[in-house]
């Protein structure tokens, strides 16, 4: 992926083929949301992801403070890695 300067934004070139393709079923379940209930269900994802990386951390890392695992979790969300 490219990454260049745009008016001081940071703007990227899509790849299309890393382009995900979001299954019908998918779509129609989510245009049946409201606004409201398809912003709670990312916000629950992302909560799910969250502990999910935690709880692999705390296994591998039982020697870590919990403000180390903070970070971690923030690091990996952040750069997309888990």
């Amino acid at each position: 992926m490219t990454v260049g300067q745009d008016n001081n934004r940071m703007r990227r070139v899509i790849d299309p083929r890393r382009i995900e393709v979001v299954d019908d079923d998918v779509v129609r379940f989510l245009r049946d949301k409201t606004p409201e209930e398809r912003i709670a269900i990312g916000f629950a994802a992302n909560r799910t992801v969250r502990l999910v990386i935690e709880g692999a951390l705390r296994s591998d890392h039982p020697q870590w403070t919990d403000s180390q695992i903070r970070a971690e979790v923030a690091q990996r969300m952040l750069n997309g890695t888990t």
